[in-house]
């Protein structure tokens, strides 16, 4: 094992605690090359990467037998960084981030192309979305002009790509960033005028906000939909659907960003093989972890537009009759 696999395997204990689910592990799923513990990079409290990624630590250890834990993060942004280091194992991330990685423009480690990031599977379209209090009279995007909104931790994508949008659509924000709970209270204590986050929705936080406060929930309209769609390729139409908060009464049209679940091409195949089988394979089971894991199905795989799949994880998709195009085969996969 190389220097950067052994310190992979050997990355920080969580921050958050394991979520225990039921189930035996077998002989037939350990490898002696497996490590004897592993990470995964989440994001902040109050989020659903949180959430999902520690369900899915507890999912591991309980049916692989291996030690795995969910690290808090600042988001996708750091996540790459953190697993380009070696300081985690598996990485939460959105397209977005992905493509800025793969062309050597992460903004932890500029410069650095990261060729080596493969993706396990599916996760969930993490839709744009935004909440204000009813109060204010804020129900659409072009309203935010010079008003200020959290954005969520600077390296996460809501935090990277929000901004970035504002400005594509000349819209003045001031940006805000933050973990999720700490900008929960800075909207009800009025230093901020709403929060733009890009998470797979429900946002526990948001959910739990309007539970206490009359809120409205918001996005872009059509002609920013379009030019967003138009100028930015990791980004996918998406409708946020009525019921998804007590409050979203109607659809709200929107844009999003698929969210996969990547590791280093150095993951045993085998590992890498296994957690993508152990997902794809119970979906019932994923969405008890929370329930944007509905949309963590197999038939998602091509929502990654941008990295090679792991060679393990390319041997289960085949295997299921997946046509992967060239483009998703790692050189180093051998059938």
């Amino acid at each position: 094992m190389n220097a950067k696999a052994l310190k992979q395997w050997m990355a920080a204990p969580a921050i958050a605690a394991l979520f225990l689910l039921p189930g035996m592990a077998t002989a037939e799923q350990t490898s002696s090359d497996w490590p004897d513990s592993i990470s995964i990079g989440t994001a902040s409290q109050g989020g659903t990467y949180l959430v999902y990624g520690t369900g899915l630590a507890g999912l591991i250890q309980d049916q692989l037998n291996v030690p795995a834990t969910a690290q808090a993060t600042a988001g996708p942004v750091e996540n790459l960084a953190l697993l380009q280091s070696g300081d985690i194992a598996l990485a939460m991330v959105t397209m977005g981030p992905a493509h800025d990685a793969w062309q050597g423009e992460n903004e932890l480690a500029p410069g650095s192309k990261m060729h080596d990031l493969r993706a396990l599977f599916p996760m969930y379209e993490s839709p744009f979305h935004i909440m204000a209090l009813e109060s204010t009279g804020l129900s659409t995007a072009s309203q935010l002009d010079g008003r200020r909104v959290g954005v969520g931790p600077e390296e996460g994508t809501p935090g990277t790509y929000f901004p970035r949008y504002f400005q594509q659509l000349e819209l003045d924000v001031e940006s805000r960033f933050g973990v999720v709970d700490d900008l929960a209270q800075e909207l009800e204590a009025g230093s901020i005028d709403a929060i733009a986050l890009a998470i797979g929705a429900p946002i526990a936080a948001f959910a739990q906000f309007e539970a206490e406060q009359p809120v409205t929930f918001f996005a872009f309209d059509a002609e920013q939909r379009e030019q967003l769609l138009n100028d930015n390729p990791s980004l996918a139409p998406y409708t946020l659907t009525a019921g998804t908060y007590e409050a979203l009464e109607q659809d709200l049209p929107t844009v999003s960003m698929w969210s996969f679940l990547v590791a280093d091409k150095d993951l045993p195949d085998s590992l890498a093989y296994e957690i993508t089988k152990l997902v794809l394979e119970d979906n019932e089971r994923m969405r008890a972890i929370h329930a944007s894991a509905a949309q963590s199905r197999i038939e998602n795989w091509s929502g990654n537009s941008v990295l090679p799949f792991h060679a393990g994880a390319v041997r289960y998709l085949l295997e299921q009759g997946i046509d992967l195009p060239p483009e998703r085969i790692p050189e180093e996969y051998n059938d």
